[in-house]
């Protein structure tokens, strides 16, 4: 079964990773309202790109980076 994997880092450091199932993206797909993918978009979560991945079983990774604090934070989502 295919993951979406999460991996979040502080500064250059690894943090966490974190695995979810596919069918769980899948099932947030079809229950968020359309101002919640939005506001998944401006903080870098692109859900219709993943959910458009996950369906025709293309590669997909994105990598976001933020400053929170003065921290450096990056956080990696893609598909396993």
């Amino acid at each position: 079964m295919k993951t979406i994997k999460i991996q979040k880092y502080i500064g250059e450091q690894h943090e966490k990773t974190i695995s979810v199932p596919v069918i769980l993206v899948e099932a947030l797909a079809l229950i968020l309202p359309q101002s919640g993918v939005g506001e998944l978009q401006k903080h870098g979560i692109d859900l219709p790109a993943l959910e458009l991945a996950i369906k025709s079983s293309a590669a997909y990774s994105k990598t976001t980076e933020l400053t929170e604090g003065g921290v450096l934070k990056k956080i990696v989502i893609s598909l396993e």
